[in-house]
C-alpha cells in the first residue's frame, strides 16, 4: 500500500510540481531587448529558435506584452507575415545551453506604436510547428523588463 502511495506522490510531483524545461528570459541592453531560452533539464531539449514576432493567434513563436506607466497594453500595430518552419529553426540545446535573439529598439518602437514615454515589457513564447517530432511546445512566460522611448526617437 505504502508502495502505491508512493508512486503517486511520484506521478503527482511530476505532472503538478515540475517546472518548466525551458526558462524563458527578457533582458534590457540599451533599450534593445535580448529574449532567451535556456535550457534547464537535465536532458537535450529540442526548440524553435525562430523567435518570430506576432501575436498569440498567429504562427509567430514571441508576442511582446508591452504596458505603459498607465497600465495600457500596446499591441503589435506591424503587419507581420510568419512563414513556415524550416530545419534550421530547430536547434538541440543541451543542458544549461541557451539561446536568444535581440530586438532593436526602433524596431520595437515601429512594431508597436509607441510613443515617448516608459514601457514594461514581457515575452510569451509559444511554439505550435513540429510536435510530432518533439519539440518543445509548452508555453512560457518571461520576467518583465522596463523600456525608454526618447522623443527623438519616434
Amino acid at each position: 500500500m505504502i508502495k502505491y502511495f508512493i508512486v503517486l506522490i511520484l506521478l503527482l510531483s511530476n505532472g503538478v510540481f515540475a517546472e518548466e524545461p525551458i526558462k524563458l528570459m527578457l533582458e534590457n541592453h540599451n533599450n534593445n531587448l535580448k529574449l532567451s531560452l535556456k535550457n534547464e533539464s537535465y536532458g537535450r531539449v529540442l526548440v524553435n529558435k525562430r523567435f518570430s514576432l506576432g501575436t498569440t493567434i498567429e504562427l509567430a513563436e514571441v508576442d511582446l506584452i508591452v504596458v505603459n506607466k498607465e497600465g495600457i497594453e500596446f499591441p503589435l500595430c506591424a503587419m507581420v507575415t510568419v512563414g513556415r518552419l524550416t530545419e534550421r529553426d530547430v536547434i538541440a540545446l543541451d543542458p544549461g545551453e541557451y539561446i536568444g535573439v535581440d530586438y532593436l529598439h526602433n524596431n520595437i518602437i515601429s512594431m508597436y506604436c509607441l510613443k515617448a514615454g516608459q514601457y514594461r515589457v514581457k515575452a510569451k513564447y509559444k511554439n505550435r510547428s513540429w510536435l510530432d517530432k518533439g519539440l518543445f511546445n509548452g508555453s512560457l512566460e518571461s520576467n518583465w523588463v522596463t523600456i525608454e522611448v526618447n522623443e527623438n526617437k519616434e
